[in-house]
């Protein structure tokens, strides 16, 4: 499994308490959110789960073409350490110039 074990070192309680309630206000907000996003999202991240990004994308009032959630088959936690990484990258930087080239065709 990549060297990973699905555990860890713990939290201290400070770190834990303020994870929480960090969690709590995404919550709250993300319902009102509408700026553009693209997330990508290993489907075996066992540090922070899939669901949550699933619940932003479903409950934020982002238009439906300025917001992605890209699931990575087998990715983990660092994506970007992974061998495919490249081609991760590679999407969320033509989702971006896409964007940058609707706002400019807009502009004008």
């Amino acid at each position: 499994m990549h060297g990973l074990s699905r555990g860890g070192v713990a939290f201290c309680l400070g770190t834990a308490t303020g994870l929480l309630t960090s969690l709590k206000e995404a919550q709250k907000i993300c319902k009102s959110f509408q700026l553009p996003f693209h997330i990508s999202h290993g489907d075996k991240d066992y540090g922070v789960k899939l669901s949550g990004s699933q619940y932003l994308y479903d409950q934020c009032q982002t238009p439906e073409p300025l917001k992605c959630l890209a699931i990575v088959v087998d990715g983990y936690h660092g994506l970007f350490s992974q061998e495919d990484a490249t081609n991760i990258l590679e999407k969320e930087i033509q989702w971006l110039e896409e964007r940058i080239k609707e706002y400019r065709t807009k502009s004008k």
